[in-house]
């Protein structure tokens, strides 16, 4: 398929056809960078909580939101080099695993993605707080007002999931620099977020999010061994993040095919080709 059956308004239909399209063409490709990524990211966060353990303790509400920030923010620099496999596979550009993650390790790059997943982590702080808090109280009051609340924070949470990818995307894939990859998110979201509502959240992240808890309550009531819920959930996070970030990358490219007559000649440019016939 052309580069152009990608770059360009897409319905809801088209977006996950595409998307699903794209994965099972580059599924080893996309999936084994991913996989490096989240084992980089697991040790991080097996190192930290044994840090943790040392300084005699466990994670809780005291140093939670501490190691809430530091996860949360490796966690976005961990995607860097999937968003970029991602972008290569819809442009049809080679996924080459040596020079994603020569891209992807310059200290330029990694500072504009650490200022931006800080930034967005420490959004996201409420909805993480509630998660230390309402297993932690025992104050009624206070878990009636968590309960209540708990919704709202849990759809801010997901609405800002797209902002955070699409400054990202911009960071990465046009080289903004740290204010104008955020600036440029908000941009290309104005006047499309219903489109990003239904598209992203609704129809996908939703959905994902039931079926975590499902799998998660499952193997909660079969599983002898948490250990082997964790991994459950793993493995499946592993298989679906691929295809989150291709429907995110996917919706980028569309929506700046919209707002900015994004086309095949622009991308050429962008690409440091001189005509559109270099690049297919």
């Amino acid at each position: 398929m052309k580069v152009s059956s990608y770059v360009r308004p897409m319905n809801t239909r088209e977006l996950f056809g595409s998307a699903f399209r794209l994965y099972r063409k580059h599924f080893f490709g996309i999936f084994f960078i991913n996989l490096i990524s989240a084992l980089m990211l697991s040790l991080l966060v097996i190192i930290t909580s044994f840090v943790v353990y040392l300084k005699g303790g466990y994670i809780n509400e005291n140093n939670g939101i501490l190691t809430t920030v530091l996860v949360g923010t490796a966690q976005i620099i961990a995607s860097a080099p999937t968003l970029i496999a991602v972008s290569n596979a819809i442009l049809g550009r080679p996924i080459n695993l040596r020079n994603i993650y020569l891209r992807v390790l310059s200290l330029e790059l990694v500072w504009k993605l650490f200022v931006i997943s800080t930034f967005f982590t420490l959004i996201m702080l409420p909805s993480n707080i509630l998660a230390l808090v309402v297993p932690t109280s025992e104050n009624p009051v206070m878990l009636c007002l968590v309960c209540f609340i708990s919704p709202f924070i849990f759809l801010l949470a997901l609405c800002i999931a797209p902002y955070s990818t699409f400054s990202s995307a911009v960071a990465v894939l046009e080289k903004r620099n740290i204010i104008q990859s955020v600036r440029r998110a908000f941009f290309l979201s104005s006047g499309h977020m219903l489109r990003i509502l239904f598209n992203y959240i609704i129809l996908w992240k939703i959905p994902f999010t039931i079926i975590i808890f499902l799998i998660s309550f499952i193997f909660a009531l079969i599983a002898e061994n948490l250990l082997i819920l964790y991994f459950a959930i793993y493995i499946v996070v592993l298989f679906i993040v691929p295809f989150d970030t291709l429907l995110c990358i996917l919706l980028y490219y569309d929506i700046r095919a919209r707002k900015e007559n994004y086309s095949e000649t622009l991308l050429a440019e962008e690409m440091g080709y001189e005509s559109v016939g270099e690049m297919i």
